[in-house]
């Protein structure tokens, strides 16, 4: 378990923008320009700027960092959301789309990283 810093910001259609190792530092212009027209969600991963670990011998997997954020979307309660990931956040956006698919209208995986174990069809 971890204790997740997030920022939520704006009105409307939910939008998640996730990252890691990047923070929701990184992303703070992107939450902005969205935010005249969404509720944007940004988070800091487990282990990463300001979110801590509760227990630091759990690795900050994908499947734990998208349960980090399967949590985070209930609490915000704006139904499914938007997930833009970048990088390690897209390995989190697709581990999220397996784990809960109801709380993803549409997934966004930018740059994606090493799958870090997730099971990626390797060929289309």
């Amino acid at each position: 378990m971890a204790r997740c810093t997030t920022n939520c910001a704006g009105k409307g259609p939910l939008i998640a923008v996730v990252g890691a190792p990047m923070g929701a530092g990184e992303f703070q212009g992107l939450a902005e320009a969205l935010s005249s027209d969404f509720t944007v969600l940004t988070t800091d991963p487990r282990g990463h700027g300001s979110s801590v670990l509760t227990d630091p011998e759990q690795d900050p997997t994908p499947p734990a960092r998208a349960d980090d954020l399967a949590r985070l979307i209930r609490q915000v309660d704006a139904g499914p959301a938007v997930v833009f990931g970048s990088s390690g956040g897209a390995v989190t956006t697709l581990a999220l789309v397996a784990a809960a698919p109801e709380l993803v209208s549409v997934a966004i995986p930018h740059e994606i990283s090493r799958p870090c174990g997730l099971r990626i069809r390797e060929s289309w």
